[in-house]
């Protein structure tokens, strides 16, 4: 797939599913800056600062943000969606039930009745995919980033992205290798609380099939006692994110 050209200002597709903290918070750290480009091929870092500056930190200078999916209704009520419509940037709703819905009733009527209900999901979740990554693809950014985004890409996803050149990032609250999936934050926590981990964190990794498992870009630990209730820990990551 030959790469389509990109406008002078390299740009950001944002992808969220909740309230929009983090999206609001690269919103109004989108600026000017002169460093190197984040690329597939750049090492790790250990972040000096919040993990969303330090994204926009790697990106061209007079980056911004072309558009932000969101995959959840209640996210049009959140600050990020509110924040996206103040900063004029594009916003698009693009949910899975409607594709869940179509593969079933087709299962009903069509030769797709054998492949059982997990079949009819699995054909779902890669329409819904593909058409995500046309909507991506349409805007050609440099950079997406799952900020929130609570839904596993496929390859049908990840694939048509990569050979645009275009990098797919998350952010995940834990460090490289550990807790993977939802629930990281919490999890992390009480194993530290109960004396099975030493340290806590949290990291930006590229974004592969395989959960929460891609390079880390970008890493930093945390601060934790015995003494921390959870939403202490929370209130700090989120700090660190923003």
């Amino acid at each position: 797939m030959a790469d389509r050209p990109r406008t002078p200002s390299s740009t950001l597709t944002v992808l969220i599913s909740g309230s929009g903290t983090n999206l609001r918070a690269l919103i109004q750290a989108c600026a000017p800056y002169d460093s190197p480009s984040l690329s597939p091929s750049s090492s790790t870092s250990h972040c000096s600062s919040n993990h969303l500056r330090e994204i926009l930190s790697h990106l061209p200078p007079h980056t911004t943000i072309a558009r932000v999916i969101y995959n959840r209704k209640a996210a049009a009520q959140g600050v990020g969606i509110a924040a996206a419509l103040k900063a004029l940037i594009p916003t698009t709703y693009h949910n899975l039930l409607a594709y869940e819905a179509e593969a079933e009733a087709e299962a009903k009527h069509e030769v797709h009745e054998a492949e059982g209900p997990d079949g009819v999901k699995r054909r779902a979740r890669e329409r819904y995919d593909r058409d995500l990554a046309a909507l991506v693809l349409a805007d050609m950014p440099v950079v997406v980033v799952l900020a929130g985004f609570m839904h596993v890409v496929s390859p049908a996803f990840l694939d048509p992205l990569r050979m645009a050149g275009i990098l797919v990032i998350n952010l995940h609250p834990a460090l490289p290798g550990m807790y993977p999936g939802a629930g990281a934050l919490r999890r992390q926590y009480e194993d530290f609380q109960n004396g099975r981990i030493d340290r806590v964190g949290i990291m930006v990794h590229e974004v592969i099939p395989e959960v929460d498992m891609g390079r880390a870009i970008c890493v930093r630990e945390i601060p934790l006692s015995k003494r921390d209730r959870l939403s202490d820990f929370e209130e700090r990551v989120h700090r660190h994110e923003w």
